[in-house]
């Protein structure tokens, strides 16, 4: 959509029926929906919403079956008016299979709970199947005091209040009744909580709700964020919430959001905390480096990888390998969940799958140590080693693809000399280089302490910000670039190849290898402005495997 008709139009999840069609809705509440809706309806129920969902008005879990009898006559409303309402809303005219999905999920509202677990006493699935909880402090609307009674469709999850009256009311029921009662207040019936509605002893179903649930808060009506550790905005400087791993997505998906302190007291007296020039929009911004823009309407993809991954560098998991499961939903991608890959490794694949699914150079955008991996020594170990990075604006898509041999992938290299002091036996540190190519000079580089050693070492400037080639044009490389400093072993031409080669043979072990420096940021003196291109010679590019 262009920017024009965002700023001209409203979203389309904004969209709602006019005072005149209020009675067409009530007229057409009898009719069947059109089977495109229903289709579209069954298909967002069973594969977009949560597995199971608390029921608010029984307090029982309920799986999708359910949700979907219970919305059933919503979609009446979706008339054919209201479709042609929504599409005439843009410039040209929206598809009616792209306006039909979003009408359908305004009419399948929950809301969704985010907190910080606490160390013991979260409820539990097994909790509220095994008929654990209790509250004897409310006659209608406790969250613990529903007798058990099996229903169609439902999990009958609590027991009477006369079985349990003496037991002790824990911080973490407490805080789910607390959560339930605003989202009554909201008049939803439905919510969704991690601590309660995912049955973990199932491998399958807590591979799918780590896969799904970035898509679960997208498509909540609201998130209700609990920060137990404030009070005023001010305190969110200090809060856990935003030190943990799984709220950033948390913050970033749900269209909607509303903070309570830990007296769960609204934070403002906004009804959405995602507007615009707010002061707690001012403070979000300071405490997670995040701009407005993206914390209001952040879009998932698989782009804008170095500025994104810093945003989780100072964020922290239990589990090592939930640094990448927390953020595969950010970037639209999936991975498969195996707990006890180490947090390494499941970072690795997260790079590769966000490799496989864009293509954009700011993946390659990090520096220092890179993680410990069986195939590559081109894989970034963490979010932090993006911390730094220079930006880079993404001027085209790269082929990359990670192998047996390390990361392929093509570079532009560039020759660098490097000064050599009278060789005493030991390594150098900090060397100075130079690339006489393009008019360079002197390459000012970070060495992190990295050991050189002066002889029989090849280097260059592996340059990964350029426009790709096409059939008929060299690649481009902008005013400032970003690139990677390589080493190889010399090797000695020999005076009489054998018989059969055609080129010199080099071995794997001679191949170019990525040094473990800082960040290379190097400007072309020959560029004029930000807006022209050198194009240098496809002879410069060469395929690595890093």
């Amino acid at each position: 959509m262009l920017e024009s008709n965002r700023l001209l139009y409203p979203r389309i999840s904004e969209i709602k029926p006019s005072s005149d069609q209020t009675g067409n809705i009530g007229a057409n509440q009898g009719q069947s929906p059109a089977q495109d809706i229903l289709d579209e309806f069954n298909r967002y129920v069973m594969n977009d919403i949560p597995i199971r969902l608390i029921y608010l008005p029984t307090m029982e879990l309920v799986g999708r079956n359910f949700v979907k009898n219970h919305f059933q006559d919503h979609i009446k409303e979706i008339t054919e008016d209201l479709i042609a309402e929504a599409q005439a809303r843009f410039v040209p005219p929206l598809a009616r299979e792209k306006v039909i999905p979003t009408l359908v999920r305004r009419k399948v509202e929950y809301a969704i709970f985010s907190h910080r677990w606490l160390d013991t006493g979260e409820p539990s699935y097994q909790d509220m199947m095994e008929k654990k909880l209790s509250d004897p402090s409310n006659a209608r609307h406790s969250l613990f005091d529903i007798k058990s009674r099996p229903k169609c469709g439902r999990h009958a999850s609590f027991i009477s209040r006369s079985a349990s009256e003496n037991k002790a009311r824990s911080p973490g029921y407490e805080k789910l009744q607390k959560c339930c009662e605003e989202a009554r207040r909201l008049d939803l019936q439905f919510l969704w909580s991690d601590t309660c509605c995912i049955d973990k002893n199932s491998s399958a179903e807590l591979d799918e709700s780590i896969r799904s649930m970035f898509r679960w808060y997208q498509n909540s009506s609201i998130c209700i964020a609990y920060l137990g550790g404030s009070t005023v905005i001010e305190d969110l400087r200090l809060e856990e919430w935003f030190m943990r791993g799984w709220t950033l997505q948390e913050l970033l998906a749900p269209r909607k959001i509303k903070f309570f302190n830990k007296n769960w007291q609204p934070l403002t007296d906004q009804d959405d905390d995602k507007e615009e020039d707010t002061p707690l929009m001012t403070v979000l911004q300071e405490v997670t480096g995040i701009p407005e823009s993206e914390l209001i309407d952040f879009e998932p993809v698989p782009r804008y990888i170095d500025k994104r991954m810093t945003w989780a560098a100072q964020r922290r998991t239990t589990r090592a390998e939930d640094v990448a499961y927390s953020l595969m939903g950010m970037f639209d991608v999936s991975l498969q969940i195996a707990y006890g890959e180490g947090g390494e490794r499941a970072f690795g694949r997260l790079i590769e799958a966000i490799m496989q699914a864009g293509g954009d150079s700011s993946v390659l955008n990090w520096a220092g140590k890179p993680a410990k991996h069986h195939a590559s020594f081109a894989l970034p170990a963490s979010p932090a080693s993006f911390v730094g990075h220079p930006d880079i604006v993404t001027i085209g898509r790269l082929d990359m693809m990670l192998t047996s041999r390390g990361l392929r992938i093509a570079l532009v290299i560039l020759s660098l000399e490097m000064a050599k002091p009278e060789f005493d036996g030991r390594p150098i540190i900090n060397p100075k280089f130079h690339c006489p190519n393009l008019g360079i000079g002197e390459v000012k580089i970070d060495s992190r302490g990295y050991e050189f050693k002066p002889l029989f070492r090849q280097y260059a400037l592996g340059i990964f910000h350029y426009i790709p080639a096409e059939e008929s044009v060299n690649p481009g490389l902008p005013k400032q670039v970003a690139a990677y400093l390589l080493e190889r072993n010399e090797v000695e031409p020999e005076d009489t190849p054998l018989l059969g080669l055609l080129r010199q043979y080099r071995s794997f072990e001679d191949g170019w290898r990525r040094v473990p420096t800082g960040f290379i940021y190097v400007e072309l003196p020959g560029v004029p402005d930000f807006a022209s291109l050198w194009y240098v010679d496809r002879s410069c590019l060469e395929t690595v495997y890093l």
